[in-house]
């Protein structure tokens, strides 16, 4: 599925100007805004059988290249590798049939992705129709005329690039709980339960990333990821991107986050193709500048008090926690504590060392809140969950923080 691109959504956001950024932030965190299951095509609201080759248009033949490459998405029934549940049929428009396989390339029960090639190669000009419908259990088709274009694209690991740098308070450590409280809404209202969160807290650089996709001819079947080089673990999980063609658009890749001590803050970038299996990639590198925002990954703000000695620091932040007596040895001359993350040289650091710049963070809002429980009387649409949304969600964020959180280097290494 596309995702909204990353320039776009920068410009939309700066252009706005008054978008309530910290807000997703501080109720989606670093993994992005939740999204409602009941909007997600799963559950009872799941789509009726149906099978739609991409880019059909009544108007104009669908372009393929020379390998007669057309995908197919199928909605509503079971697809696996070994039941693709879709009966594909081509021939010339004589009506005589023309030989090709078919590949499940995105198996699912929702939202599937089946290929059909020709076995040998299609001339240029050639005009063919396509016929696809769903067996089982039956349900609507598609009828399109597939125009041959030119050659097929080639594999190419070309395009990824490095977008803004963030540092992370990235909790580590053993699992530790706190009594938590807030409001939430979808008819929950106030709410108070035992949270489970990490029991220290490591400064961690982060950038987000984008891969640019070359123009294709027809269709390809690509799946795009990024990961970190010698087989380095980064400290968050990474979205696998199905490419499908006919886009330019930037899609978005990921928030990276380094592992501590990093110092050369490289990425790799992995396409492969969907039908044959193999693969390209290309490595990029960057250099965080001095000055960079600054946010924490998990919801500390949604403790009613310091969970322990360690995280107090970081519990102190948001501004309607300075009244709080363990409080009282951060708070600075301008009545509260330094805006930077712990870890970066301010006094009560709790835990690790790294980061990439300032590390200056906002102190009432840029700290993930923990969703509120779901009850019985919560509507299905309401049903909070990470989801795809979250990366484009991040993006969003990440452009604003830009414009609000930026500060003067304090230099907090020279004090550390």
């Amino acid at each position: 599925m596309a995702s909204v691109g990353l320039r776009g959504s920068i410009r939309f956001l700066l252009t706005l100007g008054l978008v309530p950024a910290f807000y997703i932030l501080q109720h989606g965190g670093v993994d992005g805004f939740p999204v409602a299951e009941g909007c997600s095509g799963a559950g009872p609201y799941a789509p009726a059988p149906a099978a739609n080759v991409l880019q059909a248009d009544e108007a104009v033949p669908v372009s393929v290249s020379t390998e007669g490459l057309f995908i197919t998405q199928v909605f509503g029934p079971q697809v696996t590798e070994s039941n693709s549940t879709l009966t594909v049929e081509v021939t010339t428009l004589n009506g005589d049939a023309v030989a090709g396989a078919t590949k499940v390339l995105k198996a699912g029960d929702q939202n599937a992705m089946v290929g059909w090639k020709a076995n040998a190669p299609l001339e240029v000009g050639t005009k063919l129709t396509a016929k696809v419908s769903v067996t089982d259990p039956a349900g609507t088709g598609d009828e399109v005329t597939l125009e041959v274009a030119g050659a097929p694209t080639a594999l190419s690991a070309s395009g990824l690039s490095f977008g803004m740098w963030m540092d992370i308070g990235h909790g580590v450590g053993e699992p530790i709980t706190c009594a938590g409280s807030g409001y939430g809404g979808c008819n929950s209202g106030a709410w108070s339960q035992t949270l489970t969160l990490p029991s220290g807290e490591e400064v961690l650089a982060s950038v987000i990333t984008a891969w640019t996709p070359p123009a294709t001819t027809g269709a390809v079947a690509w799946e795009v990821h990024v990961e970190l080089p010698d087989g380095q673990e980064p400290g968050n999980a990474l979205p696998v991107v199905s490419f499908f063609g006919f886009s330019s658009t930037p899609e978005e890749t990921g928030r990276v986050l380094f592992p501590a001590g990093t110092t050369t803050y490289c990425a790799v970038l992995a396409v492969r193709d969907l039908w044959t299996g193999t693969e390209q990639r290309s490595e990029v590198c960057g250099q965080p500048p001095a000055e960079v925002p600054a946010t924490r990954d998990y919801p500390i703000a949604s403790c009613d008090s310091p969970p322990n000695d360690a995280l107090t620091w970081a519990w102190c932040q948001p501004s309607d926690h300075w009244a709080h007596p363990a409080c009282a040895p951060y708070l600075g001359g301008g009545g509260g504590p330094p805006m930077m993350l712990a870890g970066t040289g301010g006094s009560g650091g709790s835990g690790g060392s790294g980061g990439s710049g300032s590390g200056v963070v906002d102190p009432g809002l840029s700290q993930p809140q923990a969703p509120a429980p779901q009850s019985e009387r919560t509507s299905g649409a309401c049903q909070l969950a990470a989801g795809a949304a979250g990366s484009s969600g991040f993006a969003l964020v990440a452009a604003a923080l830009a414009v609000s959180l930026l500060r003067q280097r304090r230099g907090n290494r020279a004090r550390a």
